[in-house]
């Protein structure tokens, strides 16, 4: 890692009050940032602005996944294990970005949390400094194609012997079918020439990938108004005619102004055509520790769920034993209600996030407000949205006592009906 090199020129930044700019940038790209970077100096403000105009490109050769890809920058392999691969990518800045791909990981919020932690570590340990402060500068979602990442940069103070110098770590972190891909640059500034990088980066690994779904739905969440993360869905079409569904989340919460809690989870669920389930496995992780995992099937006579939640066995038979409307099957619920006189309709359905030891009624309701025109019911949440024709949905908000997360659609394949 070149952490020393990048961090002493943002002591020179500070010190001298001015910088080396290799281009700058006014991007009007949205970044939600934190912090607003009019409060600070003149000078740190053009080094925030600092870009590369280095073209040049090389290619990343990964046999495994049959990638032989130029990407941007000069890119070199420093370790390889059967767990990750490790670069270097020199794209033009006072330092390098640093690129992982790893086959076995706790979830992508938990693995960019925590190399982000390790990066920080090392900074203030090459630099020979105590790490005094961090914040969150800005936290967002990204999109490489039809792949979405989390972006994270974070603000340093260190001190040692009554010197402080600043430092940024940008990080990014997007998974593809087989992999994770997680890049890092310590340095102030090159905010899109990094992004730049690590999106060719990633596209090396989704330029190749199959799509069999028929419906892909993404939507970034936030909370108070932040940008926190991200919900993938894909449903495709089984061998035996059923509708297997992956969904993953990707949250990085704030807990303060320089801490965040990391949360994945991931549900394979199976339906028939009619959106009533089969069977589903959820899995959570927060802060990089299993929180629930949860098995939900039919034996032919009763709904059964096992699993475990904060490390305690769960088991229970459910009271109730008709059908259960699926994720998939919300959407074709809402078209039915959509298309219906009725002014509501009642299901069926596991939500574990409520209760995973009972089957819990989900009330759909029409109604006619600016910002929403149905409502769904379930237990303690409650969703408000804008439901299409097709029974997707642009906006949203789901609450849950004082807490209320809102969602946004930003990438939409396809229907969530079978042509």
């Amino acid at each position: 890692m070149n952490s020393k090199i990048s961090l002493l020129v943002a002591a020179v930044v500070l010190q001298s009050g001015c910088a080396t700019l290799s281009g700058t940038s006014d991007t009007s790209k949205e970044r939600n940032d934190f912090i607003d970077v009019a409060a600070f100096p003149d000078w740190f403000q053009q080094a925030m602005k600092r870009e590369s105009d280095d073209e040049t490109t090389s290619v990343l050769d990964i046999h495994y996944y049959n990638i032989n890809t130029p990407v941007k920058g000069e890119i070199t392999l420093l370790y390889e294990d059967e767990r990750l691969l490790n670069y270097a990518i020199d794209f033009g800045a006072d330092a390098p970005a640093e690129c992982y791909v790893i086959y076995e990981h706790s979830g992508l919020s938990n693995t960019l949390n925590k190399l982000t932690d390790v990066q920080i570590a090392t900074v203030a340990e090459n630099n020979q400094k105590d790490l005094v402060n961090r914040l969150t500068w800005a936290l967002n979602v990204g999109m490489v194609t039809d792949t979405p990442y989390l972006s994270l940069d974070t603000l340093l103070t260190l001190e040692a012997d009554g010197e402080r110098v600043l430092g940024m770590v940008k990080s990014r972190a997007a998974q593809t079918n087989d992999s994770l891909q997680a890049c890092f640059h310590n340095s102030v500034g090159y905010r899109d020439s990094f992004d730049a990088v690590f999106e060719s980066f990633v596209s090396a690994f989704t330029d190749g990938e199959t799509s069999p779904e028929f419906f892909e739905n993404i939507v970034t969440l936030s909370l108070a108004d932040r940008t926190i993360g991200y919900a993938r869905e894909k449903y495709t079409l089984d061998a035996d005619g059923d509708i297997a569904g992956t969904k993953d989340t990707a949250l990085l919460i704030p807990v303060d102004p320089g801490n965040l809690m990391s949360s994945d989870s991931k549900v394979l669920s199976w339906a028939r055509t009619d959106g009533t389930l089969i069977n589903q496995f959820n899995t959570s992780v927060d802060n990089g520790e299993l929180s629930s995992r949860y098995l939900i099937q039919n034996d032919g006579a009763q709904w059964q769920v096992e699993g475990e939640l904060q490390k305690k066995p769960v088991a229970a038979t459910l009271d109730y034993q008709g059908p259960l409307v699926s994720d998939y099957g919300h959407y074709l619920k809402y078209v039915d209600l959509l298309n219906s006189e009725a002014p509501e309709l009642s299901v069926y359905g596991w939500v574990a996030e409520a209760d995973p030891t009972s089957a819990m009624e989900i009330r759909l309701q029409k109604a006619d407000a600016a910002d929403h025109n149905m409502v769904m019911y379930a237990g303690p949440l409650t969703v408000n949205f804008i439901a299409n024709e097709d029974g997707t949905s642009e906006t949203g908000s789901l609450t849950q006592g004082p807490v209320v997360f809102s969602y946004q659609k930003i990438y939409q394949k396809g229907e969530p009906q079978l042509p």
